[in-house]
């Protein structure tokens, strides 16, 4: 193996990059990887690359080809650390990319096997191959295939010679032991707990837990909420069951993301006291602000705007406002999306624009928002207000590009101004007529 190799896949999986991770996985999430065979056959990567042993069992697993997503479920690495390990495989070459329809299913007692393995327990294998088990909701027993019933397929055959459909067999009773009717019970109570919990409440840590604690919180939630748990068996007739814990894996999976990092956990945190102490705050006489929701509803608002489907578009900022009206970032959406909206009359959206602007600027002192509010001003021809606005802009927010642009541009003009004066005034008092 190369240094190169090794070099690149280390620089990947140590490069505490979750943003550019993330991008990556979601190239990938429709792909499944599988070792290549030159990697297979000449090098030994679990000692070059020196994987840890849960890492370990993830290269194992890729003998076959697995399904990207089924990797980052598998429950072996907390979801962050599961992306930067494959990320720096594929950095370093030693796997292929394939379809996911080729990828073989992963299963829990084949995970379970292989750490077994790594930690150097014997293992005892099966004489019959692992079988993998499928959930689904519950469809109700097929009817038996008889004459009549194919005779119904064929337009020549005599429609007296069809038979009404069997009644529909109702759904076997669910017959669950304990340890089932203590997971379920589990699960249900987590599920109707987890729309009032923080992140922090939802994976049972405290504020302040550093990376270990978070980690070992997300491996023993991933194995309670594994949806392999209610596979198949007892559970295979209520899909409610199926529903809520994959919604509960679900959650765990955004959790993790938000608390994985210090850096992470940081930003987390600062909304958390933005919300107040339960992730929701309630002024009085106002109503509960759902950031969550209203961020949806921005980004959809925002890919309207830019495909120019205005009135699609104002719908959605709107529709963010109700849900959280202390946004200055949503209030400026909408006003400027009202500004451009060509539905409504041009006098009428430019004086609501303008007040919606001006109140923006007064009430949160938002830099955008002042910019945009200069360029209002400057389409009803009142250069010195947008001027103002401007530069209030670049106060505001030094980092505004647009805003920057036209301080230095009026800067420019000004000196320009001075200096034309300067060499008129030159040229007057050359020719004696200067007064």
């Amino acid at each position: 193996m190369s240094r190169e190799q090794v070099q690149s896949f280390q620089s990947h999986r140590n490069a505490a990059d979750p943003q550019g991770d993330l991008t990556w996985a979601a190239r990938f999430g429709q792909k499944a990887l599988r070792v290549s065979s030159d990697t297979l056959a000449h090098l030994d990567v679990e000692q070059e690359f020196e994987l840890s042993e849960d890492e370990r069992v993830l290269w194992r697993l890729l003998k076959l080809p697995r399904k990207y997503l089924d990797l980052e479920h598998a429950g072996v690495l907390p979801v962050a650390m599961c992306r930067a390990f494959l990320r720096g495989l594929v950095a370093a070459d030693v796997v292929d990319i394939l379809n996911a329809p080729e990828a073989k299913a992963l299963l829990p007692a084949e995970v379970k096997r292989l750490k077994a393995e790594v930690a150097g327990k014997d293992v005892q294998r099966s004489a019959q191959p692992l079988k993998a088990r499928v959930y689904r909701p519950d469809i109700g027993p097929k009817p038996a295939a008889d004459e009549n019933a194919v005779a119904s397929l064929d337009p020549i055959a005599s429609t007296a010679a069809i038979t009404p459909p069997r009644a529909r067999e109702p759904a076997p009773v669910l017959t669950l032991d304990t340890e089932q009717r203590l997971l379920k019970d589990e699960v249900e109570r987590a599920f109707l707990a987890m729309p009032r919990q923080n992140h922090y409440e939802f994976m049972g840590i405290e504020r302040g837990a550093d990376d270990g604690i978070v980690r070992l919180a997300y491996v023993r939630l991933a194995r309670e909420y594994h949806p392999d748990r209610v596979a198949g068996g007892a559970f295979a007739a209520d899909p409610s069951i199926h529903v809520k814990i994959d919604s509960l894996f679900k959650r765990l999976g955004e959790a993790h993301e938000l608390l994985a990092t210090s850096q992470s956990r940081g930003t987390y945190e600062r909304t958390l006291d933005a919300l107040g102490a339960n992730g929701a705050y309630t002024a009085p006489g106002k109503k509960q602000r759902r950031p969550l929701e209203a961020n949806n509803a921005f980004k959809m608002a925002e890919t309207y705007f830019k495909r120019k489907e205005t009135k699609k578009a104002e719908a959605h900022y709107r529709q963010a406002v109700t849900f959280d009206g202390e946004d200055a970032k949503i209030l400026t959406g909408l006003a400027w999306c009202i500004y451009q909206n060509p539905d409504h009359d041009e006098t009428e959206r430019t004086a609501e624009a303008k007040k919606r602007l001006t109140d923006i600027v007064n009430a949160h002192r938002f830099g955008d928002a002042a910019y945009k509010l200069g360029l209002v001003l400057r389409r009803v021809h009142d250069e010195a207000a947008a001027q103002r606005q401007f530069a209030l802009a670049h106060k505001l927010d030094p980092a505004h590009v647009e805003a920057t642009r036209e301080v230095r541009l009026a800067a420019t003009r000004l000196q320009k101004a001075q200096d034309d004066k300067k060499a008129e005034l030159g040229i007057l008092g050359r020719l004696g007529l200067k007064k």
